[in-house]
């Protein structure tokens, strides 16, 4: 799913788009609209969107105002305005798209299809860089793809302390005391993290061992981290657990 939003200070020129997107295209998913510039701005900061749907013309500004006020953005932008005359800000600003209202329906898919296209190009190069980066380095300065609901976080293999089961999340605990809940389950990570030495010490628990202070042996079974975290040994994963940190 790619994440947008729809900024237009017209309540009609929003639910006309939001009607557009809920009929025609089930690739993205409205995540926030707003109705100025000072909306959008912090609208944008919080959600980090990958696509807008931007009006020029609004009551506190214009659309090439927000731009304006964010110029490190990432996002592909299709403008959505009742004006002709901004067509060459709209190029300046490597708008995807510039859409007059009324909406024509079938230019807006071709705009639609057109951001989609750019934005999985965006998400390959950066795959690609990562690969590339990956072949260079020792394991532990290895990165990994972690995936959220709109963004994509690089984290260095050796920052990972430990991994925990959430439900269908998991969560990450890193080397400088940050947490990530990352979508996907523990069983997604265990493939991904296991060539790189990592220990499942129990059905809901991944760990580096780089971290591991010691193990103890009663009481069931765990381990002490150099974090101060206690991580339990399944009954059934002990002997394993014992043979892996032997050597």
């Amino acid at each position: 799913m790619i994440s947008c939003l729809i900024i237009d200070d017209e309540a009609d020129g929003r639910r006309n788009v939001e009607g557009l997107i809920s009929e025609n295209c089930r690739e993205l998913q409205i995540t926030g609209q707003a109705s100025g510039v000072n909306e959008a701005v912090s609208l944008i900061n919080t959600n980090q969107p990958q696509l807008l749907f931007l009006d020029i013309e609004m009551s506190d500004g214009t659309g090439f105002d927000v731009l304006e006020r964010l110029p490190n953005a990432t996002f592909e932008v299709i403008f959505v305005t009742a004006y002709n005359q901004y067509g060459l800000n709209a190029i300046k600003f490597s708008a995807i798209d510039y859409l007059l209202k009324p909406i024509d329906t079938n230019q807006f898919l071709l705009a639609v299809q057109k951001a989609i296209k750019s934005i999985e190009m965006k998400a390959e190069n950066i795959r690609l860089k990562n690969l590339i980066f990956n072949t260079n380095q020792t394991n532990s300065k290895k990165r990994i793809a972690l995936p959220f609901v709109d963004s994509i976080e690089f984290v260095e293999v050796g920052h990972i302390v430990r991994l925990e089961a959430d439900g269908s999340y998991t969560r990450f605990y890193l080397s400088n005391n940050e947490e990530l809940m990352v979508s996907g389950s523990l069983k997604d990570f265990v493939e991904l993290l296991t060539p790189y030495g990592f220990i499942r010490t129990h059905q809901a628990h991944l760990v580096n061992p780089e971290y591991i202070k010691r193990m103890v042996k009663s009481d069931g079974g765990y381990l002490i981290l150099h974090h101060g975290a206690n991580v339990p040994i399944s009954r059934l994963r002990k002997n394993d657990v014992i043979n892996l940190l032997r050597g």
